[in-house]
Parts: structure tokens; sequence; C-alpha cells
């Protein structure tokens, strides 16, 4: 697993690189901010790296890449039409695999066109709202969403439309609405769970006000002591939509499980008072989609029921930390600053870590699709 390290290590320590000639080309001391479209070759080489790492993987890398193989080739001769005349529930990933084989591509190379559509929205969504990149990036790799790449291609699909309708939203007028209403029903065709993330939209209009914040507190709580009984009405749900998520309807122990939940918590908790923060434009909707993933994952986490249903909103993690370190004043709250990188620095590794191995959802030791399967 050690390409993953490399990978982490490039994406984290290729920016201060890029800000120190950026610095250097402006004639400015090389501490100065930088601006994110003055660094865009940063963004570049960094989404490459994970497009290389995730497109070009083996069949084992992921525990469901060979079950994706096997769709894939199901399709080779099956038609657009076909499918959409088809009593299949989600259509949109089915036809995104024939697009794959109308461009003459093979599994090698669809995989490459999915890494690529992923890795270019989360890199756009990180270049046009993060204030600290290198985080961004560091906790998108550790904090699971990079595994998920590896092996849920339908649900990083459908996450990767919804981030990216949410990144480009105006939230102004009924047209902006019935947009977005249009990307969650693309995005539903491709994995049925999207439909969760349709209160995205409304979370944008929110403003961080004392009351509104205590109602979501409220139903935090309430969520959390209800756990049990959202775990339910969720299986049961899930299971209408489809059976093949009849097994989820019990509640598990997450891979981050309390630990997960407790860290983020205390940041949006931070984000609550860092008035700074508050004042920040567009600051809002990743905290209420911090605060919408706590009400979700304490019965859904593990993924288990409704296929992992709170990244949907957990996903904007990776804007949220960030933006809210960026707003620390870096003289009175140089050491909360400290304590809160170093919280998801050391958390993250330990995230990873444990992500890793065959057992894992990232599956066997890596290896490149070029490479023989069996040693």
């Amino acid at each position: 697993m050690t390409i993953y390290w490399i990978l982490l290590a490039f994406c984290v320590f290729l920016f201060p690189i890029c800000k120190f000639i950026a610095n250097r080309i402006k004639k400015v001391p090389d501490f100065n901010k930088v601006e994110n479209r003055e660094i865009k070759v940063y963004f570049i080489l960094v989404s490459l790296a994970l497009i290389f790492v995730i497109g070009c993987r083996g069949l084992f890398v992921g525990r469901d890449t060979l079950n994706y193989y096997y769709t894939y080739a199901k399709l080779q001769d099956v038609s657009g039409r076909a499918v959409l005349l088809s009593d299949a529930t989600e259509k949109g990933y089915l036809l995104f695999n024939i697009l794959g084989h109308r461009l003459h591509l093979g599994f090698a190379g669809f995989n490459i066109l999915y890494a690529l559509i992923n890795i270019s929205v989360v890199s756009y969504m990180i270049y046009k709202k993060s204030e600290m990149p290198w985080l961004s990036y560091f906790i998108y790799i550790c904090f699971e969403f990079f595994i998920l790449d590896l092996t849920m291609m339908r649900q990083t699909l459908a996450m990767s439309v919804v981030a990216l309708a949410i990144t480009l939203d105006k939230n102004e007028t009924v047209w902006d609405f019935l947009k977005f209403v249009l990307c969650i029903f693309i995005a539903q065709t491709i994995h049925q769970s999207a439909i969760i993330a349709l209160p995205l939209w409304f979370l944008k209009k929110l403003p961080m006000d004392n009351y509104i914040i205590f109602i979501f507190l409220f139903f935090i709580g309430i969520a959390y002591l209800m756990r049990d009984s959202v775990a339910v009405l969720m299986g049961n749900t899930a299971e209408m939509i489809s059976e093949r998520y009849a097994k989820y309807g019990e509640l598990e122990e997450g891979t981050a499980g309390m630990r997960l939940y407790l860290m983020v918590l205390v940041t949006v908790g931070l984000g609550m008072f860092l008035r700074r923060y508050r004042q920040i434009e567009g600051n809002s909707w990743p905290f209420y989609s911090l605060c919408i993933m706590l009400m979700l994952l304490p019965a859904l986490q593990g993924g288990g029921v409704a296929m992992r249903s709170y990244y949907y909103y957990y996903l904007f993690i990776i804007i949220y930390v960030p933006n809210l370190v960026a707003a620390l004043d870096p003289k009175k709250d140089l050491f909360i600053k400290i304590l809160i990188v170093s919280l998801y620095l050391i958390v993250g590794v330990y995230f990873l870590n444990s992500s890793l191995g065959e057992n894992s959802l990232a599956g066997e030791t890596y290896k490149f699709f070029w490479q023989p399967m069996f040693d």
C-alpha cells in the first residue's frame, strides 16, 4: 500500500512548493498567502496523480471493482435504447457503461474515464471553495472518500454529480432549484441513494443564525438517541427502493464510528462560536451539511443502511474544516489552529492506515491493471 502514502505526501507537500514558486514569481515574502488561481498547476498535478492511481488500479483493488468489471463486460453489446426500455432502476450507471463501450474503451480505459470525472469534480470544488487546498486533499484521501473511489463506482459517481451541482448552483431563483433537482434526478439514476441529497439546496438558503443552529443541535441529539429506530426506518425505506439494499437494515459498527462522530461534532461546535467563520459568505452550507451528517451517522455508520447515504453530506468536510481553520485569527487563535490541524492530521493518518489491507474496502495490495493479478 506504499503508493497510497506516496500519493498522500505528494498532495500535501506539493502545495508549499507551488506556493513558494508563486511568491517568488510575484517577488513577495515566501509566507504570503496565495490565491488558488495563482497555483492552478498544483490542482492539475494533484488531480492527475489521483486519476492515475484510481483509474489504473487492478481488478482486485477495491472490494467491488471485479463486480463492476463483470457488469461492464455484460453490457458490451447492449444498446442505450434497450437500457431505457428495461425495468432497470439505475439506468444512468448502465448508460455510462455503454458510453465507455461506444468510446471503444476497455475496462481499464473506462476506469480512467470514471476517475477523470470524479477527481475533476473534487478538485474543482476544492479549487473554488477551499481556503487550504492541501488540507482538503488530505481529508479527501484519509477520511474514506478516496477509498470509496477505489471501490464504489456507482455511489461516488452519484456523489460527484451532487457535488458539482451544489458547487455551481447560484441558489437564487426557481430555475436554479429546478436545475439542481434535475442533477439530483440524474445522480439517483446512477445510485438511488442520491435522492437523500435533495435538501442540500435548501441548506444554502439558511443563514448561520443562533436560532437555526439550536434547532439543528436539537435534532442531532434526538437522532442520536433514536439511532436504532432511525436505522430500522432507513433500512425499511432502502428495502422498498431495491431488494439489493435489504441486507443493510441493521445498525453496524462503522469504520470510523464514534471517533469520527465526536471529532466532527467538536469541530462543528467550534464553527458555531467562531464569529469570523460565520460572517464569511458561503460558509453556512458546509456547516449545515455536517449537521445533517451528524443526524444520519449514528444510524448509518459503517455504510450499513442505504449504502453510506450520509456521505452526500459528509463529503463537504473537505471544505468545512480548511475554511474553519483559515477563519481562525493567526495571532489570537494560533493554539486552536494548530490543535485542529494536528487533530485531523493524526486521526486522518490513523483512518487511512485502518482503511487499508486485504479485508478492507481498498482490497488487496495495490496493483496496476497491467500487472499480473496473481504472483
